[in-house]
């Protein structure tokens, strides 16, 4: 089995948890067994698959996997009142229901039990399957005590006066070896020791490495093949990948360089700057890839000046940029809008957006909207995607916006901007940094119909040419060929 490790599924997914589910696609379609470990305690776990259209089967979860829970479907468990002497008040998850995950009123979600002083003493947590899942006990304002418990309504883990105790009921328990930990560090090290162990064809892939990187590298079983996948800069200056010092967790791992068989890197480019720069062996492979047909172009209506971006809303995109580019092509194009659907991950920045707006009186012309996982319908009447990142290792976006016929404009940034650019033919970089150039890129596809239709199309064609599933599947093959990870 090949794990590809990050820490948790969220309702919306970062590029990382993206980059891993196109991976285990292309493992599956190359018959090769792959999961996407998280170590994360999350009760609504299927709730965030099910929103991203993840199968169950992909992932595996610490916890899941200590609470014998690993099956989408788990029974309704009845609530019983272990307290009969105290107050109770319910929560529920259908009170949160979403059209992406439709939920009974009477799903319990929290039981919160309280003494007659109305002091908080029990907290229940209930897995949005329907079991108990977590109980914390109160002393005070403090928790005196965490105990996990499986549908079976078992302890499986507690953890009490700074100890994490694994129980009989615990997959991972060991009879005569150890069960009581230290810190969550050490047990989830045991726990990939323990899953390793038992699988013999194990191959660990760590995408999150500020979160993975020092598991793996306390585990102790060494002979487990590992790699490290780039999905970012991998020195602190992110322009100068040659001079400038590595970033912290690049220097962990050029620190214990004999522990990995190998890095990936999302372009050519990039896997040539990190294996001259450690003399670690690098591959190219793409983190995404495009269906194998032709996606319907988007509709671009006659007249119409329609902008977009997608993902992270943080202030390394530099959103204020293609705001800034906005308002200087409010006045030859009045209806020009931007469109920018994003996950917000710095709620001050997210603020400072929205005041550059007011500032600039773009109101009827830029949008901050709800980031959208339905890229059809995402991208059905863009005409242009606009990105102003000061880096990128890749970018899923401009990829997928292009196998919609929709050519981007972007700042010349290392790495992915220049490389799918290149590959793609289509579009316009420009200087990094250059809000007049950014602006005088996206008029040159407005004003220039013919162009436009010559980009769109041959953006689309060429990024099932170079990112589609075959050839996406052909660099994957010959990686796990070279790596003697499959047979020839």
């Amino acid at each position: 089995m090949h794990y590809f490790l990050t820490n948790k599924f969220e309702y919306n997914l970062s590029g990382i948890e993206h980059a891993q589910f196109y991976r285990w696609q292309m493992f599956t379609e190359l018959k090769v067994e792959s999961k996407i470990v998280t170590f994360d305690y999350t009760p609504e776990l299927n709730r965030f698959l099910f929103r991203h259209g993840i199968n169950r089967d992909v992932s595996l979860n610490m916890f899941d996997y200590w609470q014998s829970a690993l099956a989408g479907a788990v029974r309704d468990y009845p609530f019983v009142n272990e307290f009969n002497g105290l107050k109770t008040k319910f929560e529920y998850y259908g009170q949160r229901t979403t059209p992406d995950y439709v939920l009974s009123q009477n799903k319990l979600s929290l039981v919160r039990y309280f003494n007659s002083e109305d002091q908080l003493v029990v907290e229940d947590h209930w897995d949005i399957r329907g079991f108990l899942s977590l109980r914390l006990e109160f002393n005070g304002s403090n928790i005196e005590k965490r105990s996990w418990y499986n549908p079976a309504g078992k302890v499986v883990l507690y953890e009490i006066g700074g100890l994490l105790i694994v129980t009989p009921d615990n997959p991972q328990y060991a009879v005569g070896k150890k069960n009581v930990y230290y810190n969550w560090h050490e047990i989830k090290v045991a726990w990939l020791d323990h899953l390793t162990s038992r699988d013999q064809a194990a191959v660990l892939y760590v995408d999150r490495a500020e979160y993975a990187t020092a598991i793996v590298l306390d585990m102790q079983n060494k002979s487990v093949p590992a790699y490290v996948v780039l999905h970012s800069a991998h020195t602190r200056d992110r322009n100068d990948p040659l001079n400038s010092p590595l970033n912290d967790v690049r220097k962990l791992e050029f620190d214990h360089r004999e522990r990995w068989r190998g890095y990936i890197a999302s372009t050519p480019q990039q896997a040539k700057d990190y294996q001259d720069r450690t003399g670690i062996k690098t591959f190219a492979i793409p983190v995404a890839q495009v269906k194998q047909e032709k996606l319907p172009l988007s509709a671009n209506p006659g007249g119409a000046h329609n902008l977009i971006y997608a993902s992270r809303i943080s202030r390394e995109k530099r959103l204020q940029d293609a705001i800034y580019a906005v308002a200087k092509l409010v006045t030859k194009y009045p209806d020009v809008k931007l469109r920018i659907y994003g996950y917000v991950t710095d709620g001050q920045y997210n603020d400072e957006l929205l005041a550059l707006i007011k500032q600039l009186q773009v109101e009827e012309n830029v949008f901050l909207l709800p980031y959208q996982e339905d890229k059809d319908r995402l991208f059905a009447d863009a005409d242009v995607f606009v990105l102003t990142s000061e880096y990128e290792g890749f970018n899923m976006s401009m990829l997928e916006a292009a196998a919609h016929g929709i050519p981007t404009v972007a700042y010349d940034v290392k790495y992915g901007p220049s490389y799918i650019h290149e590959q793609l033919d289509s579009g316009v970089l420009v200087e990094s940094g250059n809000v007049d150039a950014l602006a005088d890129g996206i008029a040159f596809l407005l004003d220039n119909s013919a162009e436009f239709d010559r980009q769109r199309r041959l953006g689309q064609e060429r990024s099932i040419e170079f990112f589609g599933v075959q050839a996406t599947a052909r660099k994957w093959r010959g990686f796990l060929e070279s790596e003697s990870l499959i047979e020839r």
